[in-house]
C-alpha cells in the first residue's frame, strides 16, 4: 500500500512540475510577444494595458512559485513513502 501512495505522490509531483514549468514558459512567451491572447477574441497588449499585463505576468509567476513549492513538498512525501515501504 505504501508503494501505491509513493506512486500517487510521484505523479502529483510530476504534475506540479509540469504546471510550474508551463507557467514560467507562458510568462516568457508573453514577455517576448508583448501580448496575451486567450484564443477566444480577447487580446491584452502591453502597450494598451500595462497594469493588467503586468498583473497577469505576476500572477503566473506566483502560480509557478506555488507549483515549485508543491514539487518540493511532493519530493519529500514521495521519499517518505518509499522509505516507509522499504
Amino acid at each position: 500500500m505504501e508503494l501505491t501512495w509513493a506512486a500517487f505522490s510521484a505523479i502529483w509531483t510530476l504534475a506540479a512540475w509540469f504546471l510550474a514549468r508551463g507557467c514560467l514558459r507562458m510568462v516568457k512567451r508573453w514577455d517576448d510577444v508583448g501580448e496575451i491572447n486567450n484564443g477566444l477574441g480577447y487580446l491584452l497588449r502591453r502597450e494598451t494595458h500595462p497594469t493588467a499585463f503586468a498583473l497577469a505576468c505576476k500572477f503566473n509567476r506566483f502560480m509557478s512559485l506555488l507549483g515549485f513549492l508543491f514539487v518540493m513538498f511532493g519530493i519529500a512525501v514521495t521519499i517518505g513513502w518509499i522509505v516507509k515501504a522499504l
